[in-house]
């Protein structure tokens, strides 16, 4: 996310208010997360969360549910 904010700042891209408070707000979780289990990696369990085969599945039929005529 650090990389993204970079980008987004050297080329002065606006990014949405609300997509910008959940990414600050995911850096702030993760920064606590890592003083209470500094062994634990968030980012990674989010990752696999995710990125499920079956939670893509889901979406796409969800989504084709919502854009249905």
């Amino acid at each position: 996310m650090h990389r993204l904010l970079e980008h987004v700042r050297r080329h002065k891209v606006n990014i949405d208010g609300n997509v910008t408070t959940v990414m600050v707000t995911t850096l702030v979780l993760e920064g606590w997360q890592r003083k209470l289990d500094p062994e634990y990696d968030a980012m990674s369990a989010l990752q696999r969360l995710l990125f499920k085969v079956d939670w893509a599945e889901s979406l796409f039929y969800t989504m084709e549910g919502v854009m249905a005529p």
